[in-house]
């Protein structure tokens, strides 16, 4: 469901007015609890590396390059390896920084090892244009914008949730008990855990999964958005 929903659920449960429209700043109930949907947003990220935030993406080299900027949305590499489509095979991740220096220019191969620095990817030589490298990684975002895809906070009627809709309207109900430290506090704080809990079980460990489809490892992947540098 859309943030307007989400926050209209919310403010029939805290006996509150329901709202046309967040995107009025002129309206101080709107605000509020835009705010506390960012706010339960956070603490919902923090609690888990949750499974629907694991991300397939392409990257595909412009130009004779040894670093390529990773997605604006990047936490973290689910899988350690990226694929190389181009050339069917895997390319590994050195162990640290050290590594890489020692191996650049000792071995005679056109397989670059790579390590992340910053939010790049360097490799240990440069790759030729149009090599397309295909990574599993894990968003830092969760809020879906029409016009903007994957956003940092929730700012828009349309915004969706990637994660759970219950879990952020238990959150939404906690923030407003917290910011008001009202008598529904600890019940309100009680429901959203004891949510969130019950989630994380039923969402498993998500650090097992695997790119092409989160089977095993399969010699080609199956659909992909590229992400042209």
């Amino acid at each position: 469901m859309n943030l307007l929903t989400i926050i209209n659920r919310a403010c029939v449960r805290a006996k509150m007015p329901t709202l046309t429209t967040i995107e009025d700043n002129a309206n101080a109930q709107a605000r509020e609890y835009v705010e506390y949907a960012n706010q339960a947003n956070e603490d919902i990220l923090q609690y888990w590396d949750w499974r629907a935030l694991a991300c397939d993406c392409s990257l595909i080299t412009s130009a004779e390059q040894q670093t390529i900027s990773l997605p604006e949305d990047f936490d973290g590499f689910l899988i350690k390896r990226i694929y190389d489509r181009s050339r069917n095979l895997w390319l590994d991740n050195a162990d640290d920084d050290i590594s890489l220096e020692n191996r650049a220019g000792k071995y005679m191969t056109d397989i670059p090892f790579w390590r992340v620095v910053g939010n790049n990817i360097v490799f240990d030589f440069p790759l030729e244009k149009g090599r397309e490298l295909l990574i599993t990684y894990m968003s830092k975002y969760a809020v879906v914008n029409e016009e903007n895809g994957r956003v940092e906070d929730f700012s828009a009627d349309s915004d969706t949730y990637m994660l759970d809709d219950k879990a952020l309207i238990a959150g939404i109900l906690y923030e407003k008990s917290r910011a008001y430290n009202d008598t529904d506090l600890e019940s309100n704080k009680q429901r959203f855990y004891e949510i969130l809990e019950t989630l994380k079980e039923k969402d498993g460990p998500n650090r097992s999964l695997n790119m092409f489809g989160r089977g095993a490892n399969r010699i080609s992947p199956t659909e992909y958005q590229p992400y042209d540098l």
